[in-house]
């Protein structure tokens, strides 16, 4: 795993104005400045769907209405954590599927090759950013338990 992450490195996305997306720490590492800030992004627009919520994986099934709906290869990461932190309501759990209503974006470039992508490990050819949470309903787990 250390060196799918040190070959996401070398590969080293840049920002729309050709800044490396990556930041010194104070420890003498690197960060990830996030997507915000490090991608091209199309203008903000209601969208609808269904995200499954995982341990390494955040899927966004744009139309999708249920989890039934949810299925097959999962192509656009969903990146959602600041609306997230001021909902309302329950944290989301992992290992969960949600419909959402939402205010996004998403990326210019949906169609990444591997490691030159988005999300975890940057394996995602797709992304969307979450702007605001509108409507997020708990469908259930993902596998029975």
């Amino acid at each position: 795993m250390l060196s799918l992450l040190l070959l996401q490195l070398l590969l080293d996305p840049q920002t729309p104005d050709g800044r490396s997306c990556f930041q010194p720490t104070p420890d003498g590492g690197v960060e990830f400045i996030g997507d915000r800030r490090c991608r091209r992004l199309a203008p903000p627009r209601r969208m609808e769907g269904v995200w499954l919520n995982t341990f390494e994986g955040s899927a966004f099934y744009e139309g999708a209405t249920s989890l039934a709906d949810a299925r097959g290869e999962a192509r656009v990461w969903f990146r959602h954590e600041e609306p997230l932190i001021a909902w309302k309501g329950a944290p989301p759990k992992e290992e969960h599927a949600y419909r959402v209503v939402l205010i996004g974006r998403s990326a210019e470039d949906m169609n990444r090759p591997p490691l030159q992508g988005y999300g975890h490990m940057g394996l995602w050819p797709g992304l969307v950013v979450v702007d605001e949470l509108l409507e997020l309903q708990d469908l259930g787990p993902l596998r029975p338990g």
